[in-house]
């Protein structure tokens, strides 16, 4: 692998009895921010720029993130077009490609041997209207 730039993103699947923790150990144990606050989504950055997922209950989900395990990890690479070729070669299978909209990262889904799911992303610069 060129350049994985470590652990960036945790999705975790919560349900009705694990939410108030996983809300207090966000908030109140490890002193991360909440960035955003959805129906059945709340997202927290961390102090060390990892971003955490919380998918409650009524939260919009792909079917496949959350099949084998109820956490899901992600990676930043400097360059995703090279992880993929590197991973796939090594018997890796792309579940889906996900360009943002705002053109900010790209992000895709990997599963290996058929079980393990986790992320890897590159971002890129924003670049602005001349």
């Amino acid at each position: 692998m060129k350049k994985i730039e470590g652990l960036r993103k945790i999705a975790i699947r919560l349900n009705g009895t694990t939410s108030k923790a996983y809300e207090m150990l966000a908030e109140n144990v490890i002193g991360s921010k909440k960035i955003l606050a959805a129906p059945g989504l709340t997202v927290y950055v961390l102090v060390d720029g990892t971003i955490m997922e919380l998918y409650g209950p009524g939260a919009d989900f792909p079917a496949y993130l959350f099949a084998d395990s109820d956490v899901v990890v992600s990676y930043r690479v400097s360059n995703l077009d090279e992880a993929l070729i590197e991973l796939t070669r090594s018997g890796a299978q792309v579940v889906e490609v996900i360009d943002c909209d705002q053109g900010s990262f790209r992000f895709c889904h990997i599963r290996i041997a058929g079980q393990s799911l986790f992320g890897i992303y590159e971002e890129r610069e924003l670049r602005t209207a001349s």
